[in-house]
């Protein structure tokens, strides 16, 4: 059985990965490229899922060292 805090950190990142679905590839995208956002806007998005992924990395292993497995 894994650890609860596994559990939670897994679950994190396939929100994660879901949200930057729906962003980059659905007709979502659609609304964020056709309004007079700056050329950069795509780059932003992917620089703001990579800082969350981090964030989130660096969140699961500041919680397996305060937590034995």
């Amino acid at each position: 059985m894994k650890h609860p805090i596994q559990n939670q950190f897994y679950e994190r990142v396939v929100l994660l990965f879901i949200a930057g679905l729906f962003l980059l590839c659905s007709p979502a995208r659609i609304i964020w490229a056709t309004t007079s956002l700056p050329w950069f806007t795509p780059y932003m998005i992917w620089l703001m899922l990579i800082i969350l992924t981090w964030l989130l990395y660096r969140w699961y292993i500041s919680r397996c060292e305060h937590d034995e497995f």
